[in-house]
């Protein structure tokens, strides 16, 4: 053998993550087999990997783009959709039995009104309390304690001899509606780059498709089933919820800033088996130099909160959550707003209290699956654009659309009201959408959730002045003033938008503050 002949020279052979450009895993040959690549030989994803005696180091982000879609994601995708869907329904559920019982209990007016309250307080509270507990526990343990409180709530509510017992459960009802948006998070961490903006807002169907759902539900079970039933049945959705959750591994990136990169390896080993994709032991991640965390006792994690709280208005974070909270206050109050507004609009009778019984019209029902339509064409609509045009030109065209629907209603209210209104929830929903993606973008892993809650929080106080809006002003002063009021918001959100430093699609996630993400290195097809 000569030793200057490169032919005859063996080749080391290091085993890659196989990827493809577009994020689809491609990682056997043609008869089955593993994929491992000579070194020195450019991988498919197109970067020549860095190796140090034959070791690959990559960042967390890079992995899963490696890895790229598959039956992993699907299954998770599968999980957190049927979650969402169910609590859709039950968000639905919620303003439906409370006049229920209020027939049936004989209830005041006053006491209807404190169910509704502590249902909206729930949601206040849940998805910055479920946040805080993510960023200090993990994605998927919080998400067990997420699915129990939810069947808990409901199915408490469902069995509620009285109103006492029904208003706390109520409150628990409204602490899973926006805590379940922890489930964002353990996607989008698990998406790759190039396909994260239109997977991570196809989880944003199943919830409107849930509502729709829901009222097709209620106007089969109710009659038959009693609000009970009804309640009970929208739990079904989580026997797939608590059978498919055990598969699945903590989040690579929560791993990767809490437990260590060799913890974190392992997840994304469990990962790309499931994708049908060999990670060689020559793969390694990035240390991130953070400490590894033992558990935590509540004091340390309130401590832990307060403290990842003052980080969200540091120097470097400080324009971005400025930005991010007025989008939140935007699309939250304004979606909240045209939900009350719609009802005040819509005047006509819906139903009767006889004895103790609640009657709903078919025409009641019929009018909550039109309404109910609109979050699936917003969904539906985000899909289609959130990768093509980018985070920030999707939430301005989501905005400026939700003027040019209100335009006709502030020249002529006299018009009819339904397509105006429709198409405003509609848009107003996309908006909320593209936010459940772009946020956790936007933020390093530790403060992720985090950063989600407390822009949900946000909107949700706002929120709190929706009903001054669409009821107090629509009463006394008629419908211009508060269709002017949503077109304001709807401008604040343009300008918002268009204000953003940053654009995240086809970026990598940022595990540490410092770390400056990576543009992808694929390409952003459909």
């Amino acid at each position: 053998m000569s030793a200057g002949n490169p032919e005859t020279l063996p080749q080391e052979r290091v085993p890659l993550l196989g990827g493809s450009n577009d994020g689809h895993s491609e990682s056997h040959t043609h008869d089955g087999q593993p994929r491992s690549v000579h070194v020195g030989e450019v991988p498919e994803s197109g970067r020549v990997p860095e190796r140090d005696g034959g070791c690959r180091t990559l960042t967390v982000s890079e992995a899963v783009d490696d890895i790229g879609m598959g039956r992993f994601q699907t299954s998770l995708l599968w999980a957190m959709g049927l979650s969402y869907a169910a609590e859709g329904a039950k968000m639905g559920a919620a303003a439906l039995v409370a006049p229920l019982v209020t027939c049936e209990w004989g209830l005041s007016t006053g006491r209807e009104s404190l169910l509704t309250l502590l249902y909206f307080l729930g949601a206040l509270l849940g998805s910055y309390a479920f946040g805080v507990i993510s960023d200090s526990i993990g994605r998927r343990n919080t998400y067990w304690y997420v699915a129990l409180v939810a069947v808990v709530g409901s199915l408490g509510a469902a069995a509620a001899p009285s109103v006492e017992w029904l208003s706390p459960c109520f409150f628990l009802m409204g602490l899973v509606s926006t805590g379940a948006t922890v489930g964002f998070v353990y996607v989008l961490e698990y998406l790759p780059s190039a396909r994260r903006g239109r997977w991570g807002v196809m989880l944003t169907l199943p919830w409107a498709l849930g509502t729709l759902a829901g009222a097709v539900v209620a106007w089969a079970a109710i009659p038959w089933l009693s609000w009970r039933g009804h309640l009970a049945l929208l739990n079904a959705p989580y026997v797939g919820v608590f059978a498919l959750l055990p598969l699945f591994p903590e989040s690579a990136h929560y791993l990767a800033m809490k437990g260590g990169p060799e913890k974190a390896m392992e997840a994304l080993r469990r990962v790309g088996k499931m994708n049908g994709v060999h990670l060689g032991a020559g793969v390694r991640l990035e240390s991130l130099d953070d400490k590894v965390t033992n558990d935590k006792s509540l004091l340390d994690m309130v401590r832990e909160s307060l403290r990842d709280l003052g980080s969200l208005v540091s120097r470097p974070l400080r324009g971005t959550t400025a930005v991010m909270l007025a989008l939140c206050v935007s699309a939250v109050f304004a979606y909240n707003c045209v939900l009350i507004l719609t009802a005040q609009v819509y005047t006509e009778e819906v139903g009767s209290c006889v004895g103790a019984s609640f009657a709903l019209s078919e025409k009641a029902y019929r009018k909550m699956l039109i309404v109910s339509a609109a979050d699936a064409i917003g969904s539906i609509s985000v899909i289609a654009m959130i990768d093509w045009a980018g985070r920030r030109r999707s939430l301005v065209a989501e905005f400026c659309a939700a003027v040019v629907a209100l335009a006709p209603l502030l020249i002529d209210p006299a018009i009819d009201t339904t397509i105006s209104l429709v198409v405003f929830r509609a848009v107003a929903y996309a908006a909320y959408c593209v936010l459940m993606v772009y946020i956790p973008e936007l933020y390093p892993t530790d403060v992720r959730s985090l950063a989600l809650g407390v822009g949900i929080l946000v909107g949700s106080l706002g929120s709190l002045f929706a009903p001054f809006a669409a009821q107090e002003l629509f009463v006394s002063r008629g419908l211009r003033p508060p269709l002017a009021i949503m077109c304001a918001l709807s401008v604040m959100g343009a300008v918002a938008a268009c204000s953003s430093s940053r654009e995240t699609a086809g970026e990598g996630l940022q595990d540490a503050l410092e770390a400056q993400p990576k543009g992808n290195r694929h390409p952003q097809g459909p």
